[in-house]
């Protein structure tokens, strides 16, 4: 029976010192237990006030508690955030290849909303951040965590930074990893690959592993592959056995599939003794049918799996009866005989199938139970990275019992920690359709060595705003911010002046009572008229003036809000490296508009190219292209280094670089050539070989003819404002890959190169810096 929520009396001072320790929880409320409570009360005092602290979610009843809150009170307050505040959430990830697809949901907002979810490893190590923008009336968006496997298999906890609620944190486990597989394959071609002896293993496989086929066993084992597969493989050679064993003890797991090469000839890397020569099921020589699968014990990894009952086996390799078998058996036909087998070597696994991976000796492949079999045995190995102990080892084979045991929580601001004390196990069945509560909070379950992740949302939630509550005060957490009130003094002090005279004039005989009177409406508009306007948008003449009283670094504004706060912030971050480091002081940087602003008071424009923005106009490209005739430099950056540059005049090439390409159609532009060793902006400031930004390996490329005067063009793919860009607590906000803190140097380096090139021009060509440079390279 669900308990009885029981309320009680206090002075308001006592409840003023509650409310004010109130702490968040990490799961829904309970409005229909709170309601209930409160219409008990309403026997004992009929008349009372309710002031209800909402979060501005519906949670799928709020209406009717909101109907039943106003029947009860005599007043009613609800406290909520505004639109612009709703709080952002996280999703379980969808896992894609070599990527982890996420949602981020918000209830309401007109406004668009940014921001950055952070990757962490189990022991708090920084993996990475992922920028996201969700766009003006969108209730979400979804983004991509590109990260190389090892890192993203690493990955325990994704959360939106500067977001501390329990919602905006996801904790990851063994399924959201993508396992390395190695299938050992024969590299024969065939022209019927449903018989190909692991055809239907990599089927299941493939969409959340990485896996690699090769003929090399030994070579298999080398790799930091979790999982081996075999398929009929009877006596492996002597230069497979012992890498696989060595591969074995260190935590891998080999699953082993029967055959006719198995049956005939097998060596001790089995889990059980097998007897020679195999069991036929309803041949011509057999008087035995073909059996179907028994049930799966409910302390075996494939526990609340249902066998299909058109799933039969015609031929399986028998084991040798001994003491051990049952405990290794984890899958049974229905007549007892073992159908998998598994045993513990070292910290690794061997598992071995009974029957073929193909459709020869059973139907079971061409089974969805196949395909949830496989991944129940990948979440079961823990690679080669894991550093399990051996008693974590030993309790990874029932891992996934009836019931997993509370590890870690999570509290309402988002932050693990020890389970409170009245936690309840999780039941495995309940898993994927609980729903967290105060005796299962969300967070890890189960033992160490496999932690099962409990999300406080699932994949397919929906954040519903609670909406409109008629009959009640709407409140905001948010204190009302200050407000100049002195135009409406000045108003009254003017309407007061105008009256002293007004009466003057009559008291004196100077205007008729009836004139004076008929003229005080023209009096108060007058004086409405004098109060002080708002502050007009800053002309073009201010705006120079602004522009011209220190050197600005200026970027184009795209219009993409989330991008042009990058590019202003990047600039920041490297306008304070330059005057920490060089002799320019710049001011804080520009956004332009080329359609209407002068670009001539700016040595350096930043051009974030992006396909998702409109393009300029004739007018705009007409003042860029005049820009960079009268000696201004553009620096564009299309920031897809791994697909872009290259192609800039021909090939594969991303949408960015797509768009680049319109654009400079429609320039003016010289012929252009990668930076080459020598160039002015190799050694304008710096000695460099090459200009990274947060992607390496991209050129940069400039204007050929411009050999005795600064270039008008740089064009690059490394995303350079990327690697130049800090918050305002100083945080860089996105990694650089993959060079870290050294590439991060190299990127901020570059960007002074290209700013000095930008003031100086030529100036280091000349032949007398040849000495000090020499000097340079010889240290």
């Amino acid at each position: 029976a669900a308990e009885r929520l029981s309320l009680s009396l206090v002075s308001a001072k006592k409840a003023k010192t509650r409310a004010a320790a109130l702490r968040p929880l990490p799961y829904a409320p309970n409005r229909s237990k709170v309601a209930k409570a409160l219409e008990m009360l309403k026997t004992s005092l009929p008349v009372f006030d309710v002031i209800w602290l909402a979060s501005g979610l519906d949670y799928g009843r709020g209406k009717d508690f909101a109907a039943r809150l106003r029947k009860l009170a005599a007043n009613l307050s609800v406290y909520h955030d505004a639109p612009e505040w709703n709080l952002l959430a996280l999703t379980p990830p969808f896992p894609q290849s070599s990527k982890l697809r996420i949602r981020i949901l918000r209830s309401t907002g007109a406004r668009a909303r940014t921001g950055v979810i952070r990757a962490l490893a189990d022991d708090g190590r920084y993996l990475g951040d992922t920028p996201f923008l969700i766009p003006a009336g969108e209730p979400g968006t979804e983004t991509e965590i590109a990260l190389p496997l090892q890192l993203r298999n690493a990955i325990s906890r994704l959360f939106i930074m500067n977001e501390r609620t329990a919602a905006g944190i996801v904790l990851l486990d063994e399924r959201s990893r993508r396992k390395a597989v190695g299938l050992v394959t024969d590299n024969k071609q065939t022209d019927q690959p449903l018989l190909a002896p692991l055809y239907y293993v990599q089927r299941a496989l493939a969409p959340t592993s990485e896996i690699t086929g090769k003929s090399d066993i030994a070579e298999l084992a080398a790799q930091d592959n979790a999982v081996i597969i075999l398929a009929d493989t009877g006596r492996l050679p002597a230069t497979a056995y012992g890498p696989i064993v060595k591969w074995i003890n260190r935590g891998g797991m080999l699953i082993r599939f029967a055959g006719p090469h198995l049956a005939a000839s097998a060596d001790d890397l089995t889990p059980v003794r097998l007897r020679p020569g195999g069991r036929a099921l309803g041949g011509a020589l057999s008087w035995d049918t073909p059996k179907h699968l028994g049930a799966f014990s409910k302390s075996g990894p494939f526990a609340g799996l249902k066998p299909p009952a058109e799933v039969t086996v015609t031929r399986q390799v028998l084991a040798e009866p001994s003491l051990e078998l049952d405990s290794r058996t984890w899958a049974r036909l229905e007549d007892g005989t073992p159908l998998v087998t598994a045993q513990r070597r070292g910290k690794g696994w061997i598992i071995l199938f009974h029957t073929t991976a193909n459709a020869s000796w059973s139907n079971l492949p061409l089974s969805g139970l196949f395909v949830d079999m496989l991944h129940r045995l990948l979440a079961l190995a823990p690679g080669l990275s894991a550093q399990a102990s051996e008693n974590d080892a030993a309790q990874n084979a029932s891992a996934i019992r009836t019931l997993l045991a509370p590890s870690q929580t999570l509290n309402g601001f988002g932050e693990l920690a020890k389970p409170p004390p009245d936690t309840r196990p999780l039941p495995l069945r309940d898993l994927a359709r609980a729903v967290p509560g105060p005796r299962r909070p969300p967070g890890f379950y189960g033992p160490p060595a496999h932690l099962r992740a409990f999300n406080l949302l699932r994949k397919d939630t929906v954040l519903t705003a609670l909406g409109p509550v008629p009959g009640a005060k709407i409140r905001s957490y948010i204190a009302p911010g200050q407000e100049d009130i002195s135009k409406w003094f000045l108003l009254a002090a003017m309407i007061l002046f105008l009256l002293d005279g007004l009466i003057l004039l009559i008291l004196t005989g100077h205007l008729g009572r009836n004139r004076g009177l008929a003229m005080l409406p023209l009096l108060l508009v007058l004086a409405a008229l004098a109060l002080p306007a708002k502050a007009q948008t800053q002309t073009n003449d201010e705006r120079a003036i602004v522009a011209t009283r220190s050197t600005h670094l200026a970027f184009i504004r795209t219009g993409n809000e989330s991008l042009d706060r990058i590019s202003r912030a990047a600039l920041s971050s490297l306008s304070a490296v330059l005057t920490r480091r060089t002799a320019f002081e710049p001011g804080p940087p520009m956004g332009v508009d080329p359609e209407r602003d002068e670009l001539v008071f700016f040595p350096f424009i930043y051009w974030p190219i992006s396909a998702s923005t409109p393009p300029p106009g004739p007018a705009a490209l007409a003042r860029i292209d005049a820009y960079m005739k009268a000696g201004g430099t553009v620096l564009m950056d299309t920031r897809d280094q791994q697909r872009a540059l290259p192609g800039l005049y021909g090939g594969a090439s991303g949408p960015n670089s797509e768009a680049l390409r319109n654009i400079l159609e429609k320039l003016d532009i010289p012929p252009l050539m990668q930076v080459p060793p020598g160039h002015v902006l190799t050694k304008s400031f710096y000695l460099m070989h090459e200009f990274p930004g947060r992607w390496q390996g991209g050129a940069l490329w400039t204007d050929r003819s411009a050999r005795d005067r600064v270039s008008g063009i740089l064009i690059g793919s490394n995303d350079y404002a990327g690697a130049w860009a800090r918050d305002n607590q100083g945080n860089w906000l996105f990694p650089v890959t993959p060079g870290g803190m050294a590439q991060r140097e190299a990127a901020l380096r570059a960007g002074v190169n290209i700013v000095l090139y930008a003031l100086t021009g030529n100036y280091k060509a000349d032949q007398v810096h040849v000495p000090a440079i020499l000097e340079r390279l010889g240290q």
